[in-house]
C-alpha cells in the first residue's frame, strides 16, 4: 500500500518572493560594487580554501518551494538536520 504524498506547505508567498526579487536587483546594482556585478557569476571560494559554490547573499529566492517542517523540522525527529535529541543536548553528560 502506497502512503499518500505528503502535503508542502512552502514558507513564502509568491507575492514575497516578487518583493525580495525587486529588492535584490535594486540592492545588487546599488551597493555591489561594479566589478563585483561584472564577475557576480563567478563563485569565490570561501576563506578556509573550500570550492564549494556559494552565493554572495542567500535570500529567500534561493529556496522558493523551501518546506519548513520538511525540509528542516524539529529537533529530534526527521530529517534529523537540528540533532537526533528534541531538547538537543541539554541534559545529556558530556564525556570529555
Amino acid at each position: 500500500e502506497r502512503s499518500a504524498p505528503k502535503e508542502s506547505i512552502p514558507l513564502y508567498n509568491p507575492e514575497a518572493l516578487k518583493k525580495i526579487a525587486e529588492e535584490f536587483e535594486r540592492w545588487k546594482n546599488t551597493e555591489v560594487p561594479e566589478q563585483d556585478r561584472r564577475n557576480w557569476k563567478v563563485t569565490p571560494q570561501t576563506i578556509v580554501g573550500s570550492e564549494i559554490p556559494r552565493e554572495l547573499l542567500y535570500t529567500p529566492l534561493n529556496n522558493p518551494e523551501f518546506d519548513y517542517k520538511e525540509d528542516l523540522g524539529f529537533s529530534g525527529k526527521e530529517p534529523y538536520t537540528r540533532g537526533i535529541h528534541a531538547n538537543m543536548y541539554r541534559g545529556r553528560t558530556l564525556f570529555w
